[in-house]
């Protein structure tokens, strides 16, 4: 029998809020590249391959707040 945990803090920044913040300005669209730079915060596809190398391991995601 596996074990499950779930990790309930985890964000993600779909590609069309990435983009929004690209058209907000120069302030917002860093934040943006900084975020779209890891797959995982973006890529859902690419998260649940890396969920998979653990099983059992389960997220609950919610979207990204970046500041202002």
């Amino acid at each position: 029998m596996t074990s499950r945990k779930i990790d309930i803090f985890n964000h993600v920044m779909p590609q069309a809020i990435a983009d929004r913040l690209r058209e907000m300005g120069p302030s917002a669209a860093g934040m943006a590249k900084r975020l779209t730079s890891i797959p995982m915060l973006y890529d859902i596809e690419a998260r649940i391959r890396m969920m998979e190398q653990w099983p059992g391991y389960e997220q609950v995601l919610t979207i990204a707040g970046p500041s202002r």
